[in-house]
């Protein structure tokens, strides 16, 4: 059988102040959201490396901000 790829779009980056809301928005190009492939959404400071803050629908590590949630293609940063 044929197999394809999800191509993923999402800003590049996005500079902003502390406290400051941020909505996170990606699309796909299947448009369908299904196990195994939930999206994972990267923060990344400023010369330190990315690091994961939601993955799958909606599991958070201990660092992920208050408030953060993600609606499957989407996330929140406070």
């Amino acid at each position: 059988g044929t197999s394809s790829q999800a191509v993923v779009t999402q800003e590049p980056s996005l500079t902003v102040s502390p406290g400051v809301t941020v909505n996170l928005t990606c699309s796909s190009s299947t448009g369908a959201v299904t196990k195994p492939h939930y999206p994972h959404c990267f923060h990344q400071n400023a010369a330190q490396v990315p690091r994961v803050f939601i993955y799958g629908t909606h599991n958070k590590y201990p660092w992920t901000p208050n408030g953060s949630h993600s609606p499957h293609f989407g996330a929140k940063l406070p």
